[in-house]
């Protein structure tokens, strides 16, 4: 009696394992091919973790900054897209005097903080092209998304106008 209930034990518990195996890699697709339709999306857009890195990009966004992907990957957005204030701190992007006011990063921060939505965020972004110190203004789209299950934020960037300042 006691080997059959160990035999039963046995089984339910392979069962429940075959079960959860089958599940993570139902979820492994999903999020590999959720990554893969992201990075072909025609439009400025990037996936960063928790410490604002960035971890996925468009095409388009790799165009725009005519970067390829390895001066992208796994740095913070201030760096990417050429901040005058991503060298404020030795710590980098985001940790700046005038970085507390950034609106790119405050929507990235809430959109993870919050686990929500932000559409439509307005903000300046002031950059450097070349010898040119240009202000950008910025419509801002954030999504709180999981990636393998790490918290991450899909991040769309919508330039509406450039402005020169120097």
């Amino acid at each position: 009696m006691e080997t059959d209930n160990h035999n039963d034990l046995l089984s339910q518990l392979k069962n429940l394992g075959d079960s959860l195996i089958q599940e993570q890699k139902k979820s492994t697709q999903l999020q590999t091919e959720y990554k893969a339709g992201f990075e072909f999306m025609p439009m400025v857009a990037v996936i960063v973790n928790k410490d604002r890195r960035i971890t996925v990009a468009t095409y388009k966004t790799l165009e725009e900054l005519q970067k390829p992907l390895e001066q992208v990957f796994g740095e913070r957005g201030g760096n990417v897209f050429d901040c005058i204030h991503h060298e404020d701190s030795n710590l980098g992007c985001g940790y700046g005097e005038a970085c507390g006011a950034c609106g790119v990063k405050n929507t990235v921060l809430k959109a993870l903080n919050q686990k929500k939505e932000l559409s439509g965020v307005k903000t300046k972004l002031t950059v450097k092209r070349g010898e040119k110190i240009i202000e950008l203004s910025l419509l801002v789209h954030a999504r709180n998304v999981e990636i393998f299950g790490d918290p991450r934020v899909a991040l769309y960037i919508a330039v509406k106008h450039a402005k020169e300042i120097n």
